[in-house]
């Protein structure tokens, strides 16, 4: 055991936990890009639904029935269907690619907590292996001292 090793497995350390971190910050730019879409999906979806339920009101009414507006809300709904189906379809993307950085982040995670274990006992193991050391020359030197006396 030497310091050199030692300092190899601190840079691997190092190295997992900036990898860890970068991992992180992928996850957190994945999340905040899947609440977004969702909240573009959950706008149109509601903009759908009302445009669907002025469709109705329009069929409903008892009055003449106003072939202009209806035609436009139907155009528009068709419109926004369309749209709905994008945002949906992105926002699985969204999803999925949240879930890709999630597996991401958690083996990089333990990656960098087997470095941090590993270079603690390594350390440890090294201090330990230094005060046997120092233990032992201490023996010596007692007994060559006792010797002496």
């Amino acid at each position: 055991m030497n310091s050199r090793d030692l300092k190899v497995r601190e840079t691997m350390a190092r190295v997992a936990r900036v990898r860890d971190q970068r991992a992180a910050s992928r996850l957190s730019a994945a999340i905040t890009a899947e609440q977004q879409k969702k909240d573009a999906c959950d706008g149109l979806t509601r903009s759908r639904d009302d445009v669907r339920e002025a469709s109705e009101r329009c069929l409903e009414q008892s009055s003449r029935l106003d072939l202009a507006r209806y035609a436009l809300l139907a155009d528009l709904q068709g419109i926004l269907d369309t749209q709905v189906a994008h945002a949906e379809h992105s926002l699985a993307s969204a999803v999925a690619e949240r879930e890709l950085r999630t597996s991401e982040r958690l083996m990089t995670r333990s990656r960098h907590e087997r470095a941090d274990e590993e270079a603690v006992r390594y350390r440890s193991a090294m201090h330990q292996d230094i005060e046997k050391k120092q233990s032992e020359q201490s023996v010596e030197l007692w007994l060559q001292h006792g010797d002496a006396a």
